[in-house]
This record gives C-alpha cells, sequence and structure tokens, in this order.
C-alpha cells in the first residue's frame, strides 16, 4: 500500500515539476509594437477600399518605399548631424555654414516628405473619386501622419 502512495507522490510530483520548469522556460509574450492599433486600422481601410489586389499591393508598395526613404533619410541626417556637430565644436564658428548646413536638414526633411507625397498622388489617382474621399478622410480620421506611411509595408494586400 505504501509503495503505491509513494508512486502517486512521485508521479505528482513529476508533473508539478514539470509544469513549474515549462512555465519558467516559456519566454514572455512579445509587446505589440507601438504602431500595432494604426497597421490594425489601416488594414481595416485597405478591406473597406475594396479594390483590385493589385492596387492594394501598391499601397503596401508605397509603405515599402516610404521606409527605403525613410531610412536614406536618417543616415543623411546622421552625416549632416556630424558635420553640424563638428563646426559647433571648432574654435571659429562659421554662422554661414552652420546656417547652410541647418538649412540643407530641413531640405533632406522637405524632399523626403514630398517624394512620399507625390507617390501618394499618383496612387489616389487610380482610385473612383468616392473611394478616394473614403481613403483620404480614413487617413484624416486616423491622424496618419507622412512619417507614419512606412506602417503601410506591414499591411496585408
Amino acid at each position: 500500500m505504501q509503495t503505491w502512495i509513494l508512486t502517486a507522490l512521485l508521479v505528482l510530483s513529476l508533473f508539478a515539476n514539470g509544469f513549474l520548469f515549462a512555465q519558467r522556460a516559456a519566454a514572455p509574450a512579445p509587446p505589440p509594437p507601438p504602431d500595432a492599433a494604426l497597421v490594425s486600422d489601416l488594414q481595416r481601410l485597405m478591406i473597406d477600399l475594396d479594390e483590385a489586389p493589385e492596387w492594394r499591393h501598391r499601397l503596401v508598395s508605397l509603405g515599402r518605399f516610404a521606409e527605403s526613404r525613410d531610412a536614406r533619410r536618417q543616415a543623411q541626417q546622421r552625416i549632416m548631424t556630424g558635420e553640424l556637430l563638428e563646426l559647433l565644436s571648432g574654435a571659429d564658428l562659421d554662422f554661414g555654414r552652420i546656417t547652410a548646413l541647418v538649412e540643407e536638414i530641413g531640405l533632406e526633411d522637405n524632399t523626403h516628405r514630398l517624394r512620399l507625397i507625390e507617390q501618394l498622388i499618383l496612387l489616389l489617382n487610380d482610385l473612383p473619386a468616392d473611394k478616394r474621399q473614403l481613403m483620404v478622410e480614413r487617413l484624416g480620421a486616423l491622424e496618419v501622419h507622412l512619417d507614419e506611411l512606412e506602417s503601410l509595408a506591414r499591411v496585408l494586400p
């Protein structure tokens, strides 16, 4: 009788230890990305537009274009910021050169946004007027900024 009781306790102990070990070994679920809600809303917008699949692929491509342009812009910004810091750390401050560099940094931002707007215009131009209006209204309601168009790259076509 004691053997059966000890065997049962041993089996229960093994199951409990296995359960606790599995709980410790399991990695916690990663938190959702900060723009997960925006991506979800953009996905719903894509479904609501109910356009042809190739048009939806173009919308996702716009997000990829925005990602690559933003990466390029950030690389340029790092270079120009380094130059600016170098100018600011020099013995003689060249205000003209510093001002020109700050303006160049702003020009790079404006060029980036202009390219995104051009691509968005090309995309919207192929939509019927009612769907174009729906998309623009939804983007406005979602408060999608031009810097957030990269989120479109994570939307499923």
